[in-house]
């Protein structure tokens, strides 16, 4: 299988990729900027710009502006939503040109279900109002302009992650060492945000590049929730974390300082979505970390592993 990956520099993507190769298949990155002989060129914002190499049976639509450990001035949500409606655009015309993909598994994210308190969240769960609900529904609606389309031969399959943790970037990244070398966790300075009692919907980076692979292998289509099968609250993650590093972690974070450093990207951390992946588990899929303790062991289970950040990108 030869698969187009978009944002494939990105932190899944590069795990994507990764994992592609490793297995024999073959895979083109789609960047701003190409460096190398397997990876294409395109801008998001200019028609046209994407050209699919011919041999390509899939995509795989994952770029976009970085949401997590920024703070979102009225630019950064420009980026935020252009680069996500505009660049599966640009994917959906590019598929359209080739003529013969077989599969198109398009990014989202659990925003989709905006803040729901304790409801349980699967995905024929309506959507929410907020900024990042109206992003994932726009980014999605230009995918299914494929899907909705007899014409053309695409599956189409939207996967909504959720807060994906990894040991090199992203949000655990960014608990652990929230502004340089600050580290609150590792100095028993850590604890929940606010109450804690907003659920945390949380994936290993591992089972979201498993996940995405089950779906391209399976010929998936519609909507999946990738979570990992535990739901868990922030005070749970913020517990298993002092537990894995051996420190204290119960010292609450309040808002008014989350939103001195992210302004209102820090009603991310407030926001509660119990969300279930009951279509993923219902076509076979098993996760390798099923708890919040397995995965932290995983990334940060020698107590003291800090995390060394790759440079952010919109592939």
């Amino acid at each position: 299988m030869h698969v187009a990956v978009t944002g494939g520099t990105g932190l899944i993507g590069s795990h994507l990729v990764e994992h592609l190769r490793d297995r024999s298949d073959e895979a083109t990155v789609v960047s701003r900027d190409p460096t190398g002989p397997d990876e294409i060129g395109w801008v998001v914002d200019e028609e046209g710009s994407l050209e699919l190499p011919e041999e390509t049976d899939a995509v795989v639509h994952l770029a976009g502006a970085p949401i997590v450990g920024q703070r979102w001035d009225e630019d950064h949500k420009r980026a935020i939503r252009d680069s996500r409606v505009q660049g599966t655009r640009r994917v959906v015309e590019a598929i359209r040109r080739h003529g013969s993909i077989d599969h198109l598994v398009s990014g989202s994210a659990v925003g989709y279900y905006g803040d729901r308190g304790d409801e349980r969240l699967t995905e024929d769960a309506e959507p929410g109002e907020d900024f990042l609900a109206e992003v994932c529904q726009r980014w999605e609606a230009e995918a299914a302009e494929i899907a909705d389309d007899p014409t053309v031969p695409t599956d189409v399959a939207f996967v909504r992650t959720g807060i994906v943790l990894d040991d090199e970037e992203g949000a655990l990244a960014e608990m652990l060492n929230p502004v340089g070398p600050v580290r609150p966790f590792h100095w028993g300075l850590g604890g929940p945000v606010g109450s804690g009692e907003q659920w945390f919907p949380w994936i290993h980076v591992e089972d979201e590049v498993r996940a995405i692979l089950h779906i391209l292998d399976e010929g998936l289509e519609g909507p999946f929730n990738l979570v990992a099968g535990t739901q868990i609250r922030n005070k749970q993650l913020t517990s298993a974390i002092g537990d894995v590093l051996d420190r204290p972690a119960n010292l609450p974070v309040p808002r008014f300082a989350l939103q001195l450093l992210y302004g209102e990207a820090a009603d991310l951390l407030f926001a509660s979505q119990r969300v279930v992946p009951e279509r993923l588990e219902g076509s076979g899929f098993t996760v390798r970390f099923a708890s919040i303790d397995e995965a932290l062991a995983d990334l940060i289970g020698d107590g003291g592993h800090e995390p060394q950040r790759r440079e952010k990108a919109v592939a």
